[in-house]
């Protein structure tokens, strides 16, 4: 397999070159601007749709807010888990966020 040295403020480091069609991780990062085959913005998969990636962007700061409150709750009052209701709610409108995203026909408006 040849490799290519990267071209980057970072160490060099030698990453393998793609064979076959593949996409070099450059060019999935954006890094080779010469590439005619890649455009910005084109990127395929479910997190290239700007609702998709709020709704990700969403779930994740959901877990991290309520494990954290989780935490301060068990920590301040274990008798009483007030962070239930949090929970609930929150997830209730991430549920709600998911169905509006993932809805049939959403493409077709």
């Amino acid at each position: 397999m040849r490799c290519k040295e990267s071209s980057s403020l970072m160490p060099q480091v030698l990453l393998p070159l793609p064979t076959n069609g593949e996409v070099s991780m450059q060019e999935e990062m954006g890094e080779i601007e010469n590439s005619k085959d890649i455009k910005k913005g084109s990127g395929q998969g479910m997190l290239a749709d700007p609702p998709v990636r709020g709704l990700v962007y969403h779930a994740v700061l959901y877990l991290g807010v309520v494990l954290s409150l989780l935490a301060v709750n068990l920590r301040t009052a274990p008798d009483s888990l007030w962070v239930v209701w949090i929970a609930l709610i929150w997830g209730l409108i991430l549920v709600w966020n998911a169905w509006q995203v993932f809805q049939p026909g959403r493409n077709q408006r």
